[in-house]
């Protein structure tokens, strides 16, 4: 008895690729016999076939796909392996910085916005750095102070997506200014007792510090946050500053004269008016009382 004739399989789809991952090709192959050729992939976890023959591409492992013949009375089975590989898709991030800010408090906070052309399974994760200048929870981020703060954005790999590039936009956090405002002193008249001076400022973080250009006039102390008066009339000019930091600029100055005006005094005759007296009376007293000059 004559054996059965051999048979060959020839693939006509192309195999080379490239391939991407959840791509799908219709496989086609024949056998010399002429009869029907059926299909196979493994592994699962990188490739499927269909009832229609259509190739599944899962993963970007190693795919093995099986042409197949099964033979009949006249011919013997046979079949021809061929492998391919897919490749993930790339994935971008758009991410624009959300624009320079002036340090304030309360804090700042901003809505991060990102998007992807990719994964809708991997979320991008935004960060934030230098901590003293920025922090980020899930899509906020706090400005905590002047400085450069460097976001980034990130989308890790998936199944069909490889992770996408890095975006890393700033947010430059100017600092900012602080003004003061300075009380004019109330000093009706010349007085040596320390008197009161009162500034406040939009930042009161900071202390506002007293000082006098005219020490021969007036006389400041900066704990006390008092002036004392030395002479009379003359012009006291005193100063108000306030130093900058990290967050805030140096305030600017101000300054408030006073004019130590001398005091005035009142004279006071006693309540007994003398009697009118000729001229050649011998003299007589009077009485009278007045200021604190002596």
């Amino acid at each position: 008895t004559a054996g059965k004739k051999t048979q060959t399989v020839t693939f006509t789809t192309a195999l080379t690729g490239p391939f991407s991952v959840d791509q799908v090709i219709t496989l086609e192959a024949t056998a010399s016999s002429g009869l029907p050729v059926t299909y196979s992939a493994i592994p699962a976890s990188a490739c499927s076939v269909d009832v229609d023959n259509k190739l599944t591409f899962i993963s970007d492992t190693l795919c093995t796909i099986t042409a197949s013949q099964a033979g009949d009375a006249k011919y013997a089975a046979t079949s021809l392996n061929r492998t391919a590989t897919a490749a993930k898709k790339a994935q971008a991030i758009t991410f624009a910085a959300p624009g320079d800010r002036t340090f304030a408090e309360p804090l700042i906070t901003v809505d991060l916005v990102a998007t992807s052309d990719g994964s809708k399974v991997t979320p991008i994760i935004f960060g934030a750095s230098p901590a003293t200048v920025c922090e980020v929870v899930g899509k906020t981020v706090t400005l905590k102070g002047a400085g450069t703060c460097n976001l980034t954005a990130d989308q890790a790999a998936d199944r069909v997506y490889t992770a996408a590039v890095q975006k890393k936009p700033t947010i430059v956090v100017a600092k900012a200014s602080q003004t003061i405002v300075f009380n004019p002193p109330n000093i009706p008249s010349f007085t040596t007792a320390p008197q009161p001076l009162i500034a406040n400022s939009s930042n009161p973080g900071n202390p506002i510090v007293f000082s006098t250009t005219t020490l021969s006039v007036c006389t400041v102390n900066p704990v006390d946050r008092t002036v004392t008066l030395k002479i009379e009339s003359s012009d006291c000019i005193l100063k108000a500053n306030q130093v900058g930091n990290s967050n805030y600029l140096v305030a600017l100055e101000q300054t408030q004269i006073i004019n130590t005006r001398k005091l005035a005094q009142t004279i006071t005759f006693a309540a007994t008016t003398p009697t009118d007296k000729i001229f050649g009376d011998g003299a007589f007293d009077v009485f009278v009382s007045g200021g604190d000059s002596g």
